[in-house]
């Protein structure tokens, strides 16, 4: 993936190398976590087409898919948008300056201890995106809809679904609607109350 940046981040990025390397331990972190999230970005084989545990759609352009990179609640670690592109290029007097971020990689990858912990960075990586895609992204990958499919079946922004998807809880009517849109037959609630398993019919609570 070819992975473009705006002038205000490479200069967010400069001077975030520079404090990291005059031993701001804090900075480093940053650094680190920025590296690691726009490593991620140039490693996909294909422009995303929905959100994950990494990337998230912040608006939609008929010219540029914007996304906005995940972040940690670090203290410095500003939100940053990220501009995905494929197979095509951003010219060069498009608004915010953007460029291919080849600097703002050789930059960062020049603070010393960068790759400190790389094993066990990469490892939590993984970790969140299996954990992103269970639970009900998982029930719409298995009826191969995209999230978009989805939104348009419960008139909805993709955006919603994929806040949805997110949420700790929900209610139940809005559960069985999301099951509806994305084909499952039969929905239900089992739980197992000594030894024995009972069933709730979610097609109640539509």
């Amino acid at each position: 993936m070819e992975v473009h940046r705006s002038q205000q981040f490479a200069r967010w990025v400069n001077d975030l190398v520079a404090r990291a390397k005059a031993g701001d331990e804090q900075a480093l972190k940053v650094a680190q976590h920025a590296f690691d999230e726009l490593t991620y970005l140039r490693n996909l084989d294909a422009e995303p087409t929905e959100d994950t545990a990494t990337l998230k759609r912040v608006r939609q352009s008929k010219k540029y898919p914007v996304w906005r990179l995940s972040h940690r609640s670090t203290s410095g670690n500003a939100r940053t948008e990220v501009s995905a592109m494929s197979d095509r290029r951003i010219p060069e007097d498009a608004p915010g300056g953007f460029a291919p971020a080849d600097d703002v990689f050789a930059a960062l990858e020049s603070i010393p201890g960068l790759h400190d912990n790389q094993a066990a960075r990469d490892s939590a990586r993984d970790q969140m995106e299996r954990a992103h895609k269970m639970g009900l992204s998982m029930i719409r990958r298995a009826a191969e809809l995209t999230q978009t499919e989805v939104a348009d079946r419960l008139g909805v922004k993709q955006t919603s679904v994929s806040r949805l998807e997110a949420r700790p809880d929900m209610l139940m009517s809005t559960l069985r609607n999301y099951l509806d849109a994305a084909g499952a037959e039969h929905p239900r609630i089992v739980v197992t109350i000594a030894g024995t398993d009972y069933e709730v019919d979610l097609e109640a609570f539509a």
